[in-house]
């Protein structure tokens, strides 16, 4: 490993951004490869056997359908016990499809092998593009030391793959931009590079419609800048929203459907989203908004208009996860950010070499040692993340499994969604499910009187003051019901993490 690996800067005049010279004993390539076994070896080690996360099981179930050959749950109505076919998920359908082949092969457990295939395949681009542009590829493996990225590399969601297409459109994009040394504002010099450039950020909204964010202030800069291969950007990226909308047509009969928004309101929760986010890309990612601030490479203005534009817009979306407990609102609200990071890392590589000429010279720590440490943190991250997931999913994967071996196959169950949505759906059985908000006390004896058994299935948390609330409410609910119908508790433990599942059947009064 060379002394000055972390340190590399824009090859000398005359030298090529390819990295063939100046960066031949980058051995960052192997130090990848070495990481990537190992991540992959602990994600089969604690193979996943529970969904984390409730948009998660929407994302999968889904999958489960398409590898099943369909895109709709054929189920009943819980109220009536009418048949019915309906799509079990809302959310852009490209996450799913992505995941369909694996759980085809694998079953849905399988799901999160492509949110790691995409968090590894993010890491060889990133090092890719940070070499042709004569950094250091040693700086791609910051991204497998950021804890959200390792654990939504692991999680079946939207964010590893959007971060995968994302940083593919912005690699290809600095890979048709004119090559130090030419004319300023030459066009592209790789007309093919700036279409498929634009080609991966229209795809992309087939995994989350804000990616667009991301991609919009470089595709206004080219026109600002009159530059030829504007258009071919804009031709790339109208063939991937054509597939995005032709998709969405498929599959919602509507091209523009979007997920409506969650209902996240108020200054307090925009506050409380914007300092998790801005502590993702300081913290998490070591100086990266510093470094982003400090950037001076090409277009810079483009650089920083869209990580303020990306954070800004996550900040006053309103999310920051307060429903869960602090431990998961440090992955929930930051995963929003993961697009930007790969180009928050190629800001830093950038920067942080001039801030270290002046350390050289003050025998700061070398960069053989800073290299050490990166890879050493992230191989203990990349094993110890998966672990800590696995035993985190222990309680979820026993709710699972103990709702479906109670309520028999015909059952119809009412839930608190809330904290039941990752346990439900036909990943796991057949059984319809209704929230207890959707109904009233006095629905239950028309329900009951139908045919097929209804069961009330509620798990109660304790670990944020929302779930806190929920249980209370199940409490009352079931207070209330008790007066329409007869409950027989069935079930009513403890399942760890402070949790507590209660399955009661409900009968008609005699």
């Amino acid at each position: 490993m060379p002394s000055d690996a972390l340190l590399d800067a824009v090859p000398p005049e005359g030298g090529t951004i390819g990295g063939e010279r100046g960066q031949g004993r980058d051995r960052s390539g192997t130090a990848l490869v070495g990481l990537g076994l190992i991540l992959v070896v602990a994600f089969l080690a604690t193979w996943p056997g529970a969904l984390l996360v409730a948009d998660e099981a929407s994302y999968v179930n889904q999958a489960h359908l398409f590898a099943q050959g369909t895109a709709t749950w054929a189920t009943r109505d819980v109220m009536t016990g009418f048949a019915y076919s309906s799509v079990v998920s809302d959310y852009p359908p490209g996450t799913s499809l992505l995941q369909t082949p694996f759980v085809f092969i694998f079953g849905w457990q399988g799901a999160g092998l492509a949110s790691l295939s995409a968090l590894l395949g993010t890491v060889w681009v990133l090092r890719w593009w940070l070499r042709r542009e004569g950094r250091s590829g040693w700086w791609a493996l910051l991204v497998l030391v950021d804890p959200a990225a390792l654990v939504m590399g692991r999680i079946a969601m939207s964010d590893a793959p959007s971060m995968f297409f994302v940083t593919v459109a912005l690699a290809l994009f600095w890979h048709g931009l004119a090559r130090p040394g030419l004319a300023g504002g030459a066009p592209a010099t790789r007309p093919w590079s700036w279409l498929l450039a634009g080609f991966f950020a229209g795809l992309s909204l087939l995994f989350r419609e804000p990616n667009a964010l991301v991609f919009a202030p470089f595709v206004l800069g080219a026109f600002f800048r009159r530059e030829a291969g504007a258009w071919r950007l804009v031709a790339g990226m109208g063939v991937g929203l054509v597939i995005r909308l032709g998709v969405a047509l498929a599959l919602f009969d509507d091209p523009w459907y979007v997920k409506p928004p969650g209902e996240y309101s108020g200054l307090r929760t925009q506050s409380e989203a914007l300092l998790l986010l801005v502590l993702a890309l300081v913290v998490l990612v070591p100086g990266g908004l510093v470094a982003v601030a400090a950037y001076r490479g090409r277009r810079r203005p483009e650089l920083l208009t869209t990580v303020a534009l990306v954070v800004l817009f996550f900040a006053f979306y309103g999310y920051s996860a307060a429903q869960s407990g602090l431990s998961e609102r440090l992955v929930l609200t930051p995963r929003y950010v993961l697009p930007i990071v790969p180009l928050v890392v190629f800001a830093m590589a950038e920067a942080a070499p001039r801030w270290a000429e002046g350390l050289r010279s003050r025998r700061g720590v070398p960069a053989r040692a800073a290299a050490t440490v990166l890879v050493i943190g992230a191989a203990v991250s990349a094993v110890g993340v998966q672990v800590v997931v696995d035993r985190q999913g222990e309680a979820d994967r026993e709710v699972a499994r103990t709702i479906y071996r109670t309520v028999p196959d015909d059952g119809r169950m009412v839930v608190n969604t809330a904290s039941l949505r990752k346990s439900l759906g036909p990943v796991f059985g057949p059984q319809p499910w209704t929230d207890r908000m959707n109904l009233k006390a006095i629905d239950l004896p028309a329900m009951v009187d139908r045919p097929a058994p209804v069961y009330l299935v509620f798990l109660d948390r304790r670990d944020s003051r929302y779930r806190s609330d929920e249980a209370v409410d199940n409490q009352a609910f079931l207070d209330d019901v008790s007066v329409w119908v007869h409950l027989s508790v069935v079930l009513d433990r403890s399942v760890g993490g402070g949790r507590r599942l209660r399955i009661a059947r409900a009968t008609p009064l005699t």
